[in-house]
């Protein structure tokens, strides 16, 4: 019988719980990638429906690229000792109301803003996911989750 304090241990029903924080950062980084990328097929028609060129639309993706790249890096610095899964959390919510109001955006500006708040988000995001791997790794798999 396993010790009831081993992160393997599980519970009574066999579920092994200290798997959630990875499948959440998991979800977490296939939902950021899905919000960047999925555009990029859907231009035409967004162009279409907004009314200006297809580059116009494509420069929506480029602000947003630009501003997670930007914001990356400084996450930890402006995290600062606040709790990292909370700020993740208010984060990710903040990128589905991005999300949303994209999807339902009027007219370029709008859109424009949208992209401008989903790559806030963005950058949030991977500056946190960067570092969850070691954190979320036990002694064993720390060298596979990203340090020696």
């Amino acid at each position: 019988m396993r010790n009831a304090k081993t992160p393997a241990s599980g519970t009574a029903d066999g579920v092994d719980y200290h798997w959630s924080p990875v499948i959440a950062v998991a979800l977490s980084t296939f939902t950021v990638v899905s919000s960047e990328m999925m555009p990029v097929g859907l231009l035409t028609p967004i162009s279409d429906t907004l009314s200006v060129s297809d580059g116009v639309t494509g420069l929506s993706l480029t602000i947003t690229g630009l501003i997670a790249a930007a914001v990356s890096p400084f996450v930890p610095a402006l995290i600062g000792r606040r709790d990292r899964k909370r700020v993740l959390v208010a984060f990710m919510i903040l990128l589905s109301l991005a999300n949303a109001l994209t999807a339902v955006a009027p007219g370029f500006p709008v859109l424009a803003f949208a992209r401008t708040v989903l790559g806030i988000s963005m950058g949030v995001v991977w500056g946190l996911a960067a570092g969850l791997g070691p954190r979320l790794a036990d002694g064993r798999s720390r060298s596979k989750a990203g340090t020696t």
